[in-house]
């Protein structure tokens, strides 16, 4: 979950909302038949609820949004090609939500999917500079 403090109150952003715009993004991009949100064991995730629960939010000390999860990609895909196109998406979408962009966020490739699912371990960092 990702919170604030501000003069007012905190405010808090609950971990589905983040579920909800990565499955937005993979929906708008035609992503969804070639990314799947998993698990760091790359068990395909099916629900929001599953989604969300295996996100991890954290709030930097500079206030940004630090955001981690965890996809399988199609096999015959390009890794780099496809968690460049949802990192930007994602980015932008909490850029249009929070006027600030993320601090960074990774995208760990768990598995590569063609009949079965063979596991991975390729981690993607985009770092992002303040607006």
């Amino acid at each position: 979950m990702y919170s604030k403090e501000t003069e007012r109150g905190t405010i808090s952003v609950s971990n589905r909302v983040f579920a909800d715009l990565i499955l937005s993004a993979l929906e708008k991009e035609g992503l969804e038949d070639r990314i799947w949100v998993s698990n760091r064991k790359a068990r395909i995730l099916e629900n929001e609820n599953d989604v969300a629960a295996s996100l991890k939010v954290d709030r930097t000390e500079s206030g940004r949004i630090d955001l981690a999860f965890s996809i399988v990609v199609r096999f015959g895909e390009s890794i780099s090609a496809l968690t460049d196109k949802l990192a930007e998406r994602l980015a932008e979408t909490i850029y249009k939500g929070t006027a600030r962009m993320p601090e960074r966020i990774t995208i760990f490739v768990a598995g590569v999917k063609s009949r079965d699912i063979a596991r991975r371990a390729v981690e993607v960092v985009k770092e992002y500079e303040p607006e």
